[in-house]
């Protein structure tokens, strides 16, 4: 219903032709999406998606990462290219864009020796871009001492697999969990974030097993430590442990350096993050798949012994 309110709008000029709507396995957000082809001002027709409604956020990241002329900077571009944008469409005040069509699938659904090292390339890439933007909002401030009691009550539950063990991590990171939460608030420095570094998120546009990735569904975007992406990333993987071969945290570290960007003093950080990742999973419904539950159990467990 949504998609058909607005498909004669999208079509009214010519210009999106052969519109497809459709929706991914993965997709997580509300917006529909359509293949279709745009035809340029210079006649070209390029394949391209079309997303709408679409946050105001992803809107205006789409624009700033994702708006080029230029042929030969195409490929390098960190996001999908952005071809039409808007925030109204006829009577419709709603924000939308048509964006590259990549031609290959997501790097999630062929796993290759290479895809952390390219996915975390294309998050520094990223990064890179979006500091050219000034960061006007706050980091995120997790409510870490209420998600760690809820996570303790959670335990409790006789549903709860390894509760016993759970209880007596959770007790144990609460004695620390202060210094914890003081030692991440200050964490340093701050910057734009992808927000969903996901290999479903990540597209290449050539066939080529090394070719450079580019990061798709900017809603997420905000501002915090670099290590929220890639930590994130990171707990994707818990639960598949071949793949993790080469770590992430690394990976995305290498890349920021040879891009010129400040890492800081990130693996105590680093093993801060996991250890509030991993104890508040029991918190979230969402979370509680058994292997899930036992990856973070594992982690945080191992972490409580670097988190002094």
């Amino acid at each position: 219903m949504l998609a058909a309110a607005f498909e004669r709008e999208l079509l009214r000029d010519g210009r999106v032709h052969d519109l497809h709507w459709f929706r991914t396995d993965w997709q997580r957000s509300g917006a529909a999406t359509a293949t279709a082809r745009y035809r340029d001002h210079d006649g070209v027709d390029h394949g391209v998606v079309v997303k709408l409604p679409i946050t105001p956020r992803e809107w205006r990241w789409s624009r700033r990462l994702g708006t080029t002329d230029d042929a030969a900077s195409i490929s390098s571009l960190p996001v999908a290219r952005l071809f039409r944008e808007g925030t109204e469409l006829g009577p419709y005040d709603v924000a939308w864009i048509v964006i590259e069509r990549f031609q290959h699938e997501p790097l999630a659904t062929h796993w290759l020796p290479n895809t952390v090292a390219r996915i975390a390339d294309a998050a520094a890439r990223f990064h890179r871009a979006a500091s050219a933007f000034p960061v006007d909002e706050p980091a995120s401030a997790e409510d870490w001492e209420a998600l760690v009691k809820s996570a303790r009550d959670h335990a409790r539950d006789t549903a709860m697999p390894e509760r016993s063990r759970w209880s007596a991590a959770l007790k144990e990171l609460t004695r620390r969990l202060d210094k914890a939460i003081e030692r991440w608030a200050a964490r340093r420095p701050i910057g734009w974030l992808h927000g969903d570094l996901h290999p479903a998120n990540a597209l290449a546009r050539s066939h080529d097993p090394d070719a450079p990735a580019a990061l798709i569904d900017l809603a997420e975007v905000r501002p915090g430590h670099w290590l929220e992406d890639a930590i994130y990333f990171e707990r994707l993987l818990w639960t598949r442990p071949e793949r993790l071969a080469q770590k992430p945290v690394k990976a995305l570290a290498d890349a920021r350096k040879r891009l010129g960007l400040e890492n800081g003093d990130y693996p105590p950080l680093a093993a801060v993050r996991r250890v509030l990742l991993a104890a508040t999973a029991p918190a979230f419904r969402g979370e509680h798949h058994p292997a899930l539950l036992a990856a973070c159990l594992a982690r945080l467990e191992e972490g409580l012994r670097e988190v002094k």
